[in-house]
């Protein structure tokens, strides 16, 4: 039988320095190879802005998906000459598209160029007509530039692909109110309220119910049930609740009305009212209408109970002018004194068994009388 030789030291050394120098030159060939540099999307995906401006020397070379990109970019950086003319030949070469069109417009509205800006969301729109993102803009537009009848339009196509939307539901309401249809306006509101959420677009709807039921349409009943549903739904938005003291007197309802001001007046002791309101600690809380004036009566939500203070500022008819003010003191358990200044004279009152505010209005009303002489 062959004898093998047996492998000697210096052999196994040698097998084992011939296998670490493949190793190397393995090592070598794999690290000469070329490595596939990022393309342009997969940087914009990755916000690599700062590597993707660098191609604008050679932007004619790029695909217009990569010219539209590089302008997005430009346009990120505040590089805003370069960016619209990418922009430009990035659409020559046929980019487009919701994405291409609403950056393009955001270029102008940048510049403050709406009108720039909507003719380019009309170019997307022509190309994407059912795109609701090109008509969200497109309406911005209109209702910022008070342009309503193009903003009722787009906003009634918005509604229809994307019906009870609150945001859009909301804008359509106010163009219907600035082009003076308050009843259209209603209706389209309405329509919405089996939907109602608790967005801020919501809150905005009731409380454009609420104040074209009162102030458009003189129906106080159906203010106060926007207004109770604005207090279930949004307990924080404290105008409402002001309106709805109003309206509780104006209905004659003084007991819910001294209710929602006892409410109020807990909630800023306990420090929830608005920082504006607690630094000045006053509250509207009445308007009392008589032959020749009108006057907005503020308490102030003190801590004292035994000693309210009141505010009243008396208007002329057209409510353009202030004619004078009043300051009520609270003397004893049942009486206070007014102190009246007008643009014509100065007078003290007094007024007994005003155990509760009903009382202390019916008095402050006789007394201001005064200005109708």
């Amino acid at each position: 039988m062959q004898n093998i030789p047996r492998r000697t030291p210096f052999s196994t050394y040698r097998l084992f320095a011939l296998k670490q120098t493949a190793a190397f030159f393995l090592l070598v060939f794999f690290f000469s190879l070329p490595v596939k540099s990022q393309t342009i999307s997969q940087l914009y995906s990755n916000e690599k802005w700062d590597k993707i401006a660098p191609y604008l020397p050679k932007v004619d070379s790029l695909k217009s998906e990569e010219q539209a990109l590089l302008a997005f970019t430009l346009l990120r950086l505040q590089r805003l000459d370069a960016s619209e003319k990418v922009f430009i030949l990035a659409e020559k070469n046929g980019a487009g598209g919701t994405r291409f069109y609403r950056q393009y417009a955001q270029l102008y509205l940048v510049q403050k160029d709406p009108m720039a800006a909507l003719k380019v969301l009309k170019k997307g729109l022509n190309q994407s007509p059912q795109s609701v993102e090109l008509m969200h803009d497109a309406a911005a537009i209109y209702y910022a530039e008070e342009m309503w009848s193009d903003a009722e339009r787009v906003l009634r196509r918005q509604l229809k692909k994307k019906p009870n939307n609150p945001r859009y539901t909301a804008m359509l309401g106010h163009v219907m109110l600035e082009k003076d249809e308050p009843l259209a306006a209603l209706q389209i509101y309405e329509a919405y309220l089996p939907n109602l959420g608790n967005t801020e677009f919501d809150q905005d709807i009731l409380w454009d119910c609420a104040r074209i039921s009162r102030y458009r349409l003189s129906d106080l009943a159906t203010a106060e049930k926007y207004l109770d549903m604005l207090e279930i739904h949004f307990p924080e938005f404290w105008e409402a609740r002001q309106e709805l003291v109003q309206i509780n007197i104006l209905r004659k309802k003084y007991l819910s009305a001294e209710r929602l001001m006892e409410r109020a007046r807990q909630e800023f002791l306990r420090g929830k009212l608005p920082a504006a309101w607690q630094k000045s600690g006053y509250w509207m809380i009445d308007i009392i209408e008589f032959q020749e004036h009108r006057m907005h009566v503020y308490a102030r939500l003190s801590s004292d109970d035994k000693s309210p203070e009141f505010k009243i500022f008396i208007l002329d008819p057209g409510q353009q002018h202030v004619r004078g003010k009043a300051e009520i003191f609270r003397m004893n358990d049942s009486s206070y004194s007014l102190s009246l200044t007008t643009n014509l004279k100065s007078e003290k009152f007094r007024c007994d068994e005003c155990t509760d505010y009903a009382n202390l209005r019916n008095c402050i009303r006789k007394s201001l009388s005064v200005m109708d002489r």
